[in-house]
């Protein structure tokens, strides 16, 4: 296999990964909280836990169309959009986790 073919693979491998982690993540944060506080928001403001998760489906819907959705002009390809979709996943369900443990 060519260099650029095992680096490919290793890469695709890395983001396999990382999303199949936000994934088992994104469950484990809707099992451990009921309803109300699922959609309750903190007190210190923000997004509650449920507007996280609402948040990272609709922006992983918009990225894998390639555009950029926050500058028009900025494209990427298949590869860097999934690795921005993994990093925005993992910083959204932290975000909701925390969310969840702050209300007690």
């Amino acid at each position: 296999m060519p260099s650029d073919d095992r680096a490919t693979v290793s890469q695709l491998a890395v983001l396999r990964r990382e999303l199949e982690q936000a994934r088992l993540r994104a469950h484990a944060v809707a099992d451990s909280a009921g309803p109300e506080a699922w959609s309750r928001r903190p007190a210190s403001g923000g997004w509650s836990a449920a507007e996280c998760v609402v948040h990272l489906n609709l922006t992983s819907e918009r990225l894998v169309r390639i555009a950029s959705p926050f500058a028009e002009r900025v494209r990427h390809n298949v590869s860097s959009a999934s690795c921005i979709v993994a990093v925005h996943q993992r910083r959204h369900l932290w975000q909701a986790e925390r969310v969840l443990a702050s209300l007690g």
